[in-house]
């Protein structure tokens, strides 16, 4: 989406004294501690151990960099970032960008790239994954049965979405036409989403949270055969250490398509978005369509980020239909509380933005990975480049390879992209993300099958870190309901007593634990496999 810059989420603060004729300086106040992401060479357990030398407290682990989330002082931070194999980066901020929400309706974008010849042959995404690492998704018709799995990992406590960007974007990739009787049909229309919510009402984020989520989607790829991811977040492009471009190599190793929007920050040269810079995944700028499913005629946007990239690589790779795209409506959401006149009926809406043709060329890529089963990530990218059309614009920068044709490409023998780049060597297995609980232990997490939904819910952040805050547990009852259709074996409730306490005002509210005190025994002081958390009712 448009025109929102970003901004470091930490702002250096300087100190001052004021001297007295008479006396000596005032000691400077002491600066506050920093939210740093910390990245070790020899891995996140390196990496947690170098911060706690240092004094810091660690807040979140990211195994798939060898990287923590930590907290330390600007001494202390200084002291780190000097130490051989280690590098320091501040937690800074992404947002999704502000939209251009005026111009004629556009509902072309499915003929343009190719979808629909794709739909004609019995091709629609049905099978493929597409991660979406956003401001999460509103429930909608259009997505009845899409969404499979839901993360939060904000403070809002919902996984929906209040801020109306990734519930646009889910239905551009997968929405079903349902609520338009088949006119706003998203480009892969049978696919399957993860919706991993990062941003809130404000659509601003953390990297610290990003790299949680990518390894949420990494080491749950399997699970959900995850085949694509989304990333329409910007954040500032540096040319040296980045970790948000070291987690999505890592993601490209592991067989995942990364698609990434080249930002909205257009037409000035080498404008192009962290993590869109990153030489491997696909980076996808944007076009407008000029009403017509041709794309000779046409145009790059002028607020569409252009190429090269600080490092010094082509950019974007592909382009695709980006302005005044109908897509699914989050009522009231800040997007759509705010841009009254961009809705259209009840349950759709008018954006542009790069973010919007990055969700378009996601389901593309989901077409051919259906169509064409055993590709690459590399593959996908080099059919989609080597099959693009020619616009009416000739500035490599602005349009990289060309418009994306997903039919010619399902049908392309175009050689792989990247063999200018050094090949990326797999990671280990990828790890669920931790947080630490009393130094040494971690939390263990797992996705909860929503019975009522039917789709999987990460009930993300400290089983007994302390709080619940900031994260949902869910909001439905434990009665007559097993954990995750599993078992408590081999796991502890983290060494904690209940003390004979309520559980909650919801769901356990009026009635004890078990009408008895827990002080005697811990959680975990028995197996709970023999006993089936269901059957016993705990009533």
């Amino acid at each position: 989406m448009i025109r929102r810059s970003v901004t470091l989420a930490l702002a250096t603060l300087v100190a001052s004294a004021l001297v007295a004729p008479t006396t000596s300086a005032a000691p400077a106040p002491s600066e506050p501690a920093r939210s740093v992401v910390v990245v070790s060479e020899q891995g996140a357990e390196a990496a947690e151990r170098a911060v706690r030398e240092a004094g810091g407290e660690v807040r979140s682990r990211i195994d798939m960099i060898g990287s923590v989330v930590a907290t330390l002082d600007p001494t202390e931070i200084e002291r780190l970032d000097k130490a051989p194999g280690i590098s320091v980066t501040p937690d800074y901020a992404l947002t999704v960008e502000d939209a251009d929400y005026s111009g004629a309706p556009a509902s072309t974008y499915a003929d343009s790239v190719g979808a629909t010849q794709m739909w004609d042959r019995g091709t629609r995404g049905e099978g493929i994954g597409v991660a979406l690492l956003d401001t999460g998704v509103a429930a909608h018709p259009d997505l009845t049965d899409r969404v499979v799995a839901s993360a939060d990992l904000t403070s809002e406590g919902t996984f929906s979405d209040s801020y109306g960007h990734g519930t646009f974007l889910a239905g551009l990739i997968a929405g079903n036409g349902a609520s338009s009787k088949g006119r706003f049909t998203g480009v892969a229309p049978d696919a399957h989403l993860m919706s991993v919510k990062v941003a809130g009402a404000d659509g601003a984020t953390t990297l610290g949270q990003v790299l949680y989520g990518l390894q949420l989607i990494d080491s749950s790829k399997d699970r959900y055969n995850i085949k694509v991811v989304t990333l329409a977040l910007a954040g500032p492009a540096v040319s040296g250490p980045d970790p948000l471009v070291l987690a999505v190599e890592r993601l490209w190793a592991d067989g995942l398509v990364v698609v990434a929007a080249a930002g909205n920050t257009g037409p000035e040269s080498g404008s192009i978005a962290s993590p869109a810079v990153d030489p491997y995944v696909m980076t996808v700028g944007s076009t407008d369509e000029q009403g017509t499913p041709a794309v000779a005629d046409d145009t790059i946007p002028v607020w569409s980020a252009r190429g090269p990239s600080v490092y010094s690589k082509a950019k974007p790779d592909v382009v695709a239909p980006g302005k005044s795209l109908v897509s699914l409506r989050a009522p009231g959401s800040t997007a759509d509380v705010e841009n009254a006149q961009a809705r259209i009926g009840h349950g759709y809406f008018r954006g542009s933005g790069t973010s919007m043709s990055a969700a378009v060329a996601a389901g593309a890529a989901a077409l051919l990975l259906q169509s064409r089963p055993g590709l690459t990530p590399d593959q996908v990218k080099g059919a989609l480049m080597g099959t693009a059309g020619s616009v009416a614009e000739t500035d490599r920068n602005a349009t990289g390879a060309g418009a994306i044709d997903v039919a010619a490409a399902s049908a392309s023998d175009a050689s792989a992209a990247n063999q200018d780049l050094p090949p990326l060597p797999r990671g280990a297995r990828a790890l669920a993300p931790s947080d630490p609980v009393d130094g040494a232990k971690r939390t263990s997490f797992d996705w909860f099958s929503d019975p009522e939904g039917g789709e999987a819910r990460w009930l993300a952040r400290r089983w007994a870190g302390e709080e619940w805050s900031a994260r949902r547990w869910a909001a439905r009852r434990w009665a007559a309901r097993r954990w995750a259709g599993a078992d408590w074996s081999a796991r502890r409730w983290a060494a904690r007593r209940w003390a004979g306490e309520q559980w909650a005002a919801d769901g356990w509210a009026a009635r004890r634990w078990a009408g008895a005190d827990w002080s005697a025994r811990r959680w975990a002081g028995t197996d709970w496999a023999a006993i089936g958390w269901a059957t016993a009712g705990w009533r």
